[in-house]
């Protein structure tokens, strides 16, 4: 006789939410078992075996829910804990899907949504996040081939065995978030939580408390203690992004606990060590905020050890067509499409473009293209309208620089065809080989992707 199968855990305050999920997941034949509160989730999840729990919330918060979901993943060794709170977000999502949990669901949920979730865990495929900020990819891959991004790529790596604080700074959309993903993943501390708070979304009076954490009984309201944000991300990384919108009061406390390495939860008689290493990261200048008395220098020196700079795309134009084809390669995987290439003139228009986005818009170009994929090569005609407002080839290749991103855009279109390049380009295959060799460009330069 076959051993029963280990049931599903529904774990949440609201009886309707729950039995709600039991009847849609006993309707496809699956055993389930029901939590309450914390306690209860956390004791059925240790004594017996459980494949997969299904944790909602308990009536105290978005973000103490998901330190049950945590802790219970920790306590049932093996389980797959799927995270539902009620109300859900951007950074909320990214915070449990990094700290190791096994999937993200938004209320409401479909019964299709819920049975393809739990299959999804029993089969151990995981749900990758979609991330908010960058908006480089949902995969794992840094995307350059330009020299000084290859340069930032190796300094990133150096910077990931260590456990110095980190200053990132650069536009938005140009991939802040994806080089502290890296610089974790990277590190001695991969395999803790990262935890991502938006400086510029705590006001002072929530600041204190949701970074450094709360006894019970702090203040009206704290009914059990809260760990913090710091202490959620112990032996990991804790990213601050907005570092540059912070008042002078939370930059004051946040320069404290930086000097003395301790966090003091609100109502609690003792520090606890600060043991997560700090990424800071900023769309703005942080040494003209110090000028302009927005910013104290005392806290700039202290996060201000490794420096990593992202240059924008305008900058780095080499990098444009290969992650070009990197989401164009993404998004045929996402949807099942087969979508190939571009035109020449779709290149250029990129090439000529000056992305105040950066790669977010670039990546949000592309899904804009993939509404209505094209059956062949991407064509100008799948491009929106400000891109139909740019010179023509003739004007753009003014300047030497002009006719070194033609080349690039040849080259990628016709995937290092040679012949078909210079055929586009109206050259002799003796003038394109003079060209890549003076502009020293070759196909590898032009497409690969790191």
């Amino acid at each position: 006789m076959p051993a029963p199968r280990p049931p599903i855990l529904i774990a949440d305050s609201d009886d309707l939410f729950r039995e709600t999920l039991c009847r849609l997941l006993r309707k496809e034949g699956r055993p389930v078992q029901q939590a309450n509160c914390p306690e209860q989730a956390l004791s059925l999840a240790g004594a017996h075996p459980v494949r997969v729990a299904v944790v909602g919330e308990f009536g105290e918060g978005a973000w103490e829910a998901l330190a049950i979901a945590q802790r219970l993943q920790k306590v049932a060794e093996g389980t797959s804990v799927v995270f539902v709170p009620r109300a859900g977000s951007e950074e909320l999502a990214v915070a449990a899907l990094r700290s190791g949990l096994s999937d993200y669901l938004r209320r409401p949920i479909s019964g299709t949504d819920l049975v393809a979730c739990v299959d999804r865990c029993l089969t151990g495929v995981r749900q990758a996040p979609r991330m908010s900020e960058p908006g480089y990819s949902e995969s794992d891959e840094f995307v350059c081939v330009s020299p000084r991004m290859l340069k930032l790529r190796s300094f990133v790596d150096k910077v990931s065995k260590t456990d110095s604080t980190v200053l990132v700074t650069g536009e938005s959309g140009t991939g802040k978030e994806l080089v502290a993903e890296l610089i974790h993943e990277s590190g001695p501390g991969a395999a803790r939580p990262l935890v991502y708070v938006n400086c510029a979304a705590l006001p002072d009076t929530l600041l204190e408390s949701e970074l450094f954490g709360y006894e019970r009984g702090a203040f009206t309201g704290a009914s059990r203690a809260y760990a913090g944000r710091f202490r959620q991300a112990a032996g990991g990384t804790i990213v601050l992004d907005e570092i540059g919108e912070m008042t002078p009061m939370a930059q004051a406390k946040l320069l404290r606990v930086i000097e003395s390495r301790q966090v003091a939860p609100l109502g609690g008689r003792n520090s606890v060590p600060l043991e997560a290493r700090i990424v800071a990261a900023t769309n703005q200048d942080p040494e003209s905020l110090m000028r302009e008395g927005r910013f104290r220098s005392d806290l700039y020196y202290r996060l201000n050890v490794a420096r990593i700079h992202i240059a924008p795309l305008r900058e780095r134009r080499e990098d444009i067509l290969p992650l070009f084809q990197h989401f164009v390669a993404e998004f045929n995987r996402r949807r099942g499409t087969g979508v190939e290439g571009m035109t020449p003139e779709v290149g250029e228009r990129l090439l000529s473009y000056n992305w105040p986005g950066n790669v977010r818009e670039l990546r949000n170009l592309v899904e804009t293209i993939f509404i209505d994929p094209p059956h062949g090569p991407i064509d100008v005609e799948c491009l929106p309208d400000h891109f139909h407002c740019y010179p023509t080839t003739t004007t753009v290749l003014e300047q030497p620089e002009d006719e070194r991103e033609r080349l690039l855009a040849v080259l990628t279109a016709t995937r290092g065809n040679k012949s078909e390049a210079a055929k586009q380009l109206q050259w002799s295959r003796m003038t394109l080989y003079r060209k890549m060799m003076k502009y020293e460009v070759s196909y590898g330069n032009a497409s690969s992707a790191m």
